[in-house]
């Protein structure tokens, strides 16, 4: 079944009740977050849960998240999974346009940051010292990108949606479409 916690909670100098989440931490370190609300007078924070573990309290890092955004859960697992620390002061900017070499990291990032066998990178607009690099050599590698051409892989141009679904498609092994048949000739 489902237990009801209610932990006492002092709220520190300037932090925002409404922003306050649970963390599960698991057994491998990793955090999983919990939604949780804070109750003013009974200064406590109170979250559901099926089993009894170590939690944390702690302020939600993004003050752009809304708690009822339909991404909120989202955001926060990218966060428990080093997918994205968000953009300077605390903000996750979910309005803004990603780059293809954002795109790639966090898909990178996601399937756990692996080490890509090569260190030679076929595009001469990746420097081997950009936040990028790995991810793009990996992506290469498994074939998730091929450039825009041959020798170019346009880090800072905005991704379009299809690109973004074609790098998922093809991280996943390019699965046939059940209800479809698509032919894989377009740059990504």
């Amino acid at each position: 079944g489902q237990l009801t916690v209610s932990v006492p909670y002092t709220l520190k100098a300037g932090e925002d009740a409404s922003r306050l989440v649970v963390w599960f931490m698991k057994d491998d370190g990793t955090l999983e977050c919990r939604a949780a609300s804070y109750d003013a007078k009974t200064a406590s924070v109170t979250f559901t849960t099926t089993h009894l573990s170590r939690y944390i309290v702690a302020e939600f890092p993004f003050t752009d998240v809304p708690s009822d955004s339909y991404y909120y859960t989202a955001a926060a697992w990218a966060v428990n999974n080093g997918v994205t620390g968000g953009k300077a002061s605390g903000i996750f900017a979910p309005s803004d346009t990603c780059t293809r070499a954002q795109v790639v990291t966090f898909l990178w990032r996601a399937m756990g940051s692996p080490e890509p066998s090569s260190t030679v990178c076929p595009f001469s607009d990746v420097n081997s010292n950009a936040y990028y690099y790995k991810a793009v050599l990996w992506a290469v590698e498994k074939g998730i990108t091929k450039g825009t051409t041959d020798t170019t892989f346009s880090p800072d141009a905005a991704v379009s949606r299809a690109q973004t679904v074609t790098f998922q498609w093809r991280a996943a092994g390019s699965p046939a479409p059940e209800t479809c048949i698509l032919i894989d000739d377009t740059p990504a």
